[in-house]
Formats: C-alpha cells, structure tokens, sequence
C-alpha cells in the first residue's frame, strides 16, 4: 500500500467524523488534493539512486 492509499484510506474513515461536525465538504477537497498528488507521482520518473 502506498502513501497515497493510506491516505485515502483514512479519509475515508474519518468521512462520518467531518460530517457529523459539518466539515463534509473537507473530504471533497482532501479527496481532491490526493487525487492530484497521487496523479503527480504516477507521471514521475525515477532513476535507481532512489529507493
């Protein structure tokens, strides 16, 4: 799993939480910002010096 999946994840968990406390739309713009991070690293290129 990666880091971006963890992340999902616990989005994902904490969804009833920010809603119950009016913060619902917080998971739409998490949601978002993971979407784009994980899209950014997806279009990386790495040489072998990275681990």
């Amino acid at each position: 799993m990666t880091d971006a999946d963890r992340i999902t994840t616990t989005i994902g968990r904490l969804d009833a939480y920010f809603t119950a406390i009016g913060g619902g739309a917080l998971l739409t713009v998490a949601t978002a910002c993971i979407d784009r991070l994980r899209e950014t690293a997806d279009g990386c290129t790495y040489d072998p010096r990275v681990e």
